[in-house]
């Protein structure tokens, strides 16, 4: 029963991020930030929705739970993407998000997916 639950909650949040419009981006600098999420952000299928939103927007790097509350990810786009991939989740109202931080980090050359880990 609880895989059936969270089967229906995934197709629930794909079908909300396929009716989301999003700008169409420039081919800009390729950037990567590691971006860490204090606050609500597990157990409420932040990661899979954050997955969801990285994978439209073209978006590459990982989503992957510490402990207390936190989730570490590490996004590779350009500056606009990752700009409009925070915007988003940002205003999901099932997550309380108390603190982000962004760090600039080194760019992975030969990556080409965005992973839940």
């Amino acid at each position: 029963m609880v895989k059936l639950i969270k089967k229906i909650k995934k197709y629930i949040v794909k079908k909300h991020i396929d009716k989301l419009h999003f700008p169409a981006f420039t081919n800009d600098e390729i950037i990567r930030n590691k971006i860490t999420f204090t606050g609500k952000v597990q157990r409420v299928g932040f990661r899979y929705e954050y997955f969801c939103i990285a994978k439209r927007i073209g978006i590459t790097g990982y989503a992957r739970n510490l402990q207390n509350n936190i989730v570490i990810t590490e996004v590779q786009g350009t500056k606009a993407m990752i700009d409009e991939l925070l915007k988003v989740i940002h205003n999901e109202k099932r997550f309380v998000i108390k603190e982000t931080v962004i760090e600039k980090i080194n760019v992975i050359n030969d990556e080409s997916d965005f992973k839940i880990i």
